[in-house]
């Protein structure tokens, strides 16, 4: 069953990573930032970023094929991760 309290905080986390690739210089384009950060569902926040910085097809592809909000973002999560090092 999904949580949405769990979606939300991950969602929160993306947006905390987008923000700190931003700061690296690795953002978002200004028109997506700004669409980003009024979007409320979890699962439309997974996909637009994704999209924005999943650059290899196959695991962008991934991503998006999992049903599971919290889980898609848990990847989307560990992605960014990866980029922001």
């Amino acid at each position: 069953m999904p949580n949405p309290v769990e979606a939300d905080a991950l969602g929160e986390k993306v947006l905390e990573l987008c923000r700190l690739l931003k700061e690296k210089g690795a953002g978002l384009p200004a028109a997506l930032e700004r669409h980003v950060s009024h979007l409320s569902h979890p699962g439309v926040l997974s996909d637009v970023v994704a999209h924005a910085f999943i650059q290899e097809p196959g695991r962008r592809q991934e991503l998006l094929e999992e049903l599971a909000v919290s889980e898609r973002l848990r990847k989307l999560i560990t992605h960014l991760g990866q980029l922001a090092q």
